[in-house]
């Protein structure tokens, strides 16, 4: 963690922004984990449904990974 209030805060507003990203995504990526896709399929499909991060990349796996972890979806 970080001693300086400034970047605790700034880490806290990254955080939620990343939940509110991954949440338009909710629906599809609890839909492919109850398929038992894994994440790289889970990325590909993303990517050719013609989604993008918020940075305007590619879905990786671990991207992917990452934002089901966010949002609790197992």
């Amino acid at each position: 963690g970080s001693h300086n209030p400034k970047v605790a805060e700034a880490n806290q507003r990254s955080s939620r922004g990343a939940v509110e990203s991954a949440e338009k995504y909710r629906g599809a990526l609890s839909l492919y984990r109850k398929s038992k896709w894994s994440y790289g399929f889970m990325a590909k499909c993303l990517n050719d449904e013609g989604h993008r991060t918020v940075r305007g990349n590619s879905f990786t796996a671990m991207g992917v990974k990452r934002m089901s972890d966010r949002l609790g979806i197992c």
